[in-house]
């Protein structure tokens, strides 16, 4: 299985990377010029801009799978980021790319709310799935809750066992807790190695288990 990353040098891509490679995944990596001191390879990364289209469809073939994890904040955008360049283009780069050398699998990261919560932020989201969504490629559409550095496996909270009884309840909880970044990384790697949640969105109440260690 090969996969084709965006977003490698942010805070999922970073641990994506070395959890993809502990999984058997082989990568290739697309990075942007002014980010490749963010990276941590191996593999060595491609250097580009996904407005290159030539670098881009050379990148891409020969892979299996797209996993888009760009995007961007208010608080970066004094450094030239918006939503438009990050959330929006990249995806519609980046599906176009794989239609032209014919990879059929898109995984795009994207955050819990977009389908209700209104604003700019939630808007470039749901503009980004739409481009995904409306590709003839086969999806999935993952939107975690906050997300939040752990170093740790990633279990879920001890106090969750009690409401296991309850799935209907636990399902709700997981859904909306503050998921650990390394959590959602091993969930998405799972996603991309075994063909998982075809044309689907992805919760936490399946992010969870699927972020187990490898």
């Amino acid at each position: 299985m090969r996969a084709f990353i965006a977003g490698a040098t942010g805070a999922t891509g970073q641990m994506f990377v070395p959890e993809a490679r502990r999984a058997g995944l082989e990568l290739v990596a697309q990075v942007r010029p002014q980010s490749a001191n963010k990276y941590s390879g191996p593999p060595e990364p491609r250097l580009f801009e996904l407005t290159d289209a030539d670098a881009l469809d050379a990148a891409m073939t020969g892979c299996d799978v797209v996993v888009s994890m760009v995007g961007t904040m208010r608080k970066r955008f004094g450094t030239g980021d918006t939503y438009q360049r990050s959330d929006i283009d990249s995806a519609q780069q980046l599906v176009d790319s794989a239609k032209r050398v014919g990879v059929k699998r898109f995984i795009l990261l994207g955050a819990l709310g977009t389908s209700t919560v209104p604003g700019p932020y939630y808007d470039a989201k749901r503009a980004a799935e739409a481009i995904v969504v409306n590709s003839g490629l086969v999806y999935t559409l993952v939107r975690p809750s906050a997300l939040f550095r752990d170093d740790r496996d990633g279990a879920l909270p001890g106090w969750m066992a009690s409401v296991e009884a309850m799935p209907e309840l636990a399902d709700q909880l997981k859904n909306v807790l503050p998921i650990p970044v390394r959590v959602v990384a091993r969930a998405m790697v799972r996603i991309a190695r075994d063909n998982l949640h075809r044309n689907a969105i992805v919760v936490g109440r399946d992010l969870w288990p699927l972020g187990v260690p490898f």
